[in-house]
């Protein structure tokens, strides 16, 4: 990855109990997102592939289980870290 690498958006889809996240990056290449709470606890981790030069869409489902509350999702590439504030209603 380099340092085009953007963590666009991320939201809370209430219809499909989901996160949505739209991430741009340079490079194809593995990358790892986690969704965490404000005390850091891990509640969702998942490794997805990424195509190079590209918007690429994820849903995260599971997201109906969490309780109401802030939460973080980070996308960990193999030299960077990015964080989005996310609010589940």
């Amino acid at each position: 990855a380099t340092g085009g690498d953007q963590l666009v958006n991320a939201f809370y889809d209430a219809s499909s109990e989901s996160f949505g996240l739209y991430f741009f990056s340079k490079s194809a290449e593995e990358i790892t997102i986690f969704v965490h709470d404000l005390t850091g606890k891990i509640h969702l981790k998942e490794t997805r592939s990424v195509g190079g030069n590209a918007f690429n869409y994820f849903k995260l489902q599971n997201a109906g289980s969490l309780s109401t509350g802030i939460y973080f999702i980070s996308i960990k590439t193999a030299d960077n870290k990015f964080v989005k504030k996310i609010l589940k209603f």
